[in-house]
């Protein structure tokens, strides 16, 4: 759908009154994160900054390991 109206840029997309709108994004999503997580952890104990993103589980949590 991005194609057939010529968007080539990164958009935002939501759900407002239970209709799907996709915004033209402003900047790339993941600008500002480096900066977000030093200060997620400045504010954390170092215990809970060494596990920042510990909880959320993926697959290679599952999979053994092999170095």
């Amino acid at each position: 759908m991005l194609d057939q109206v010529d968007i080539e840029e990164y958009v935002n997309v939501e759900v407002q009154d239970n209709a799907i709108v996709i915004f033209r994004a402003s900047r790339n999503p993941r600008e500002g994160w480096a900066e977000q997580f030093r200060v997620a952890i400045q504010n954390e104990s170092p215990e809970e900054a060494a596990n920042l993103m510990g909880d959320i589980p993926n697959s290679f949590d599952d999979s053994e390991w092999t170095w």
